[in-house]
């Protein structure tokens, strides 16, 4: 294996504390990699792969939420914000550690790898991606000068990823860098990243790629093989635009769209996207109306009708153990100053509602799902999303 520095941030000359973007190679293999100072020590933990763009954009977004800390945590240990990607989730906690504060941002995953092979967590239970030295994670001070420090370096962070891409494109276009935010340049089937081949040529999209993801899935449900032959789009682009965790994707809800994933009447698992009803939206932001024993109005035939539909269920155990890190995160987050976004809160809302169906005929884990949708609730009402 190689590693190439992509960008180092050193916070002073002794270079006490140091934050690090490499780009790793391994045979023909491709990925960044994030890493940085552990408790304010030079000492780093591992790094965190940085799969697409995607990732990129929500990873600088949880670092930079340190500034919206104006509370004073009251637990050692905390978590404030999140982002579900796949089978990974990151999170962006305080930390306590001998009297210092911290702001740590660390990945949590339901499996590990040994001999290249994954095995997953009993019950598919969260736990702290890598092992020992190599959990991966990494802090800053949480003090208000951090607190600046730390979004210089996200800001300097999305803008090396941003440069790393356009030197893999071959255009002259001076839109090259808002065709990318926009995710309207593919380059042989895929969105421009590290290991794009550019011999491969660019492609420019009318519209985002999600965008047009939506439109194919609202006209007919589709495989991931399938969506992937109707937009041109590599194998395992369409694999990564569909995947048993899409439905709980913020992208869908924040379109007011609801993802089912569908196998009456087919061979194979296919996905169809339905809109969320307007007027329902409007009674309720964040969907807590979803748990309401004999809803008014309309709510038991939306229940019914529109948001029952999703067949896919073996999932469930990792969904109820994700559901548990995102209230987690929503309380402490509140706690310390920091909103809940409403497309979060809606597909977590979607998650507890299917887990609620899914476990309806088992009185025990009913009770702790029952559990979570409490403080979901209450979480929606302290927001002010009721």
């Amino acid at each position: 294996m190689t590693k190439e520095t992509i960008l180092e941030h050193c916070v002073n000359a002794s270079n006490e504390r140091i934050y690090r973007l490499e780009k790793m190679r391994s045979d023909d293999e491709f990925w960044l990699s994030l890493s940085g100072s552990k408790k304010g020590s030079k000492y780093m933990g591992g790094g965190i792969p940085i799969p697409n763009l995607e990732f990129a954009n929500e990873i600088c977004r949880v670092i930079k939420q340190i500034a919206s800390l104006d509370k004073a945590p009251s637990k050692d240990e905390m978590k404030v914000c999140f982002f579900n990607h796949r089978r990974k989730t990151v999170t962006g906690e305080t930390r306590n550690f001998k009297g210092k504060w911290f702001y740590r941002v660390k990945c949590y995953q339901n499996f590990f790898r040994k001999n290249g092979e994954i095995f997953f967590y009993k019950d598919h239970e969260l736990k702290a991606s890598g092992r020992g030295y190599f959990i991966q994670e990494f802090d800053f001070p949480l003090n208000e000068s951090a607190k600046d420090e730390a979004s210089e370096f996200a800001d300097k962070l999305q803008s090396a990823i941003e440069q790393e891409l356009i030197g893999k494109i071959d255009a002259e276009d001076d839109n090259v860098l808002e065709l990318l935010h926009k995710e309207q340049l593919l380059i042989g089937g895929e969105p421009a990243w590290v290991n794009s081949d550019t011999e491969l040529g660019s492609f420019t999209l009318h519209k985002p790629l999600f965008d047009i993801v939506c439109d194919k899935l609202r006209q007919q449900p589709l495989t991931p093989d399938a969506l992937a032959i109707n937009l041109g789009l590599s194998q395992d682009e369409g694999n990564r635009q569909l995947h048993p965790n899409s439905r709980y994707d913020p992208r869908f809800s924040d379109k007011e769209f609801l993802l089912d994933r569908v196998r009456k009447g087919f061979t194979s698992l296919h996905y169809l996207i339905t809109q969320i009803p307007q007027e329902a939206l409007e009674q309720s932001p964040v969907l807590t109306n979803l748990f309401e024993e004999n809803s008014s109005g309309n709510w038991d035939d939306w229940k019914r009708v529109t948001f029952s539909n999703d067949e896919y269920s073996t999932g469930k155990l990792q969904s109820y153990h994700i559901a548990q890190v995102e209230l987690d995160a929503y309380e402490g987050g509140m706690e310390v100053g920091i909103e809940p976004q409403i497309s979060q809160m809606r597909a977590t809302a979607i998650r507890l509602f299917d887990l609620k169906r899914h476990h309806e005929r088992d009185a025990e884990k009913s009770k702790k799902v029952q559990e979570l949708i409490t403080r979901f609730t209450a979480v929606a009402e302290e927001a002010d999303y009721v």
